[in-house]
């Protein structure tokens, strides 16, 4: 279950991006683009600096504000995952999100399905609790 990538211009496309994918038992999510690209640019802006020990515009005197819109499309999009993910498991499968941009798909996930056996393996280093008192 994934992005495949590409946004389809039309439902014909997109139907054949799915009947391709569907060969390699793949299964693509589409979220509305407007939202998967605030999701990218919080993830980029706001998350990788976070995880990576790089918050220079979050440690100044005259601070950016919080992405509001941003958090909102980085858990629309979280939970348009785990709602394909949903649709798709069985009991008996493991689950395995990778990186930072899909913290919040195991609580979704785990809503639906409460015995789900999920893993996540996290891309990068875990901030440091100094990180976290300089935010």
């Amino acid at each position: 279950v994934g992005w495949p990538g590409v946004y389809a211009e039309s439902e014909k496309e997109r139907s054949e991006i799915e009947r391709v994918l569907a060969g390699h038992d793949c299964i693509p999510v589409w979220p509305p683009r407007d939202k998967f690209d605030q999701f990218v640019n919080f993830c980029a802006t706001v998350l990788w600096p976070v995880f990576h020990d790089c918050m220079m515009s979050f440690q100044n005197t005259n601070p950016r504000p919080f992405n509001e819109d941003g958090w909102a499309a980085y858990t629309f999009v979280n939970n348009e995952f785990a709602r394909a993910v949903v649709r798709h498991s069985h009991e008996s499968d493991l689950i395995w999100i990778h990186g930072h941009n899909l913290l919040m798909m195991p609580t979704f996930i785990s809503r639906k399905l409460s015995t789900a056996n999920i893993g996540v393996y996290l891309h990068s280093p875990f901030p440091s609790s100094d990180s976290f008192k300089s935010l």
